[in-house]
């Protein structure tokens, strides 16, 4: 019975350790993503505005002419992005975060999430 007892409380250890370890992933920044060959610089920044302010969860500054900041805020998580654009190009790029077990490169696999739907929408602004 204390053998079953042993094995079963270490199979539940480490069943809580590979659930805790998923939740944390690699950062995934995404670089020189496309844009319409017809737009300028200020539109692709007026496209980046409007769709991260559209999400109710990001706030976008621009910071200066080809360079935005935007913030997400999720109940008690909070990460921030910068977004360097060019006529041709936008990135989205990690800067910082609370409460979202980031260190050494990886982070709450909520925070990749948030910024392919960043893009998706930045993109969809773009075409529209």
């Amino acid at each position: 019975m204390f053998k079953k007892s042993i094995i079963g409380l270490t199979f539940l250890i480490a069943s809580m350790f590979l659930f805790s370890c998923a939740r944390v992933v690699s950062v995934h920044n995404l670089h020189d993503q496309s844009v319409p060959p017809h737009l300028t610089r200020h539109q692709v920044g007026v496209a980046i505005m409007a769709a991260t302010n559209e999400r109710r969860y990001w706030h976008a500054v621009k910071v200066k002419p080809g360079l935005i900041r935007a913030t997400a805020f999720v109940r008690n998580h909070r990460a921030d992005v910068k977004i360097p654009y060019s006529s041709s190009n936008y990135s989205i790029i990690y800067e910082g975060s609370h409460n979202l077990r980031a260190g050494n490169g990886l982070i709450h696999r909520n925070f990749n999430k948030w910024v392919i739907l960043l893009n998706r929408d930045i993109q969809y602004h773009l075409h529209h």
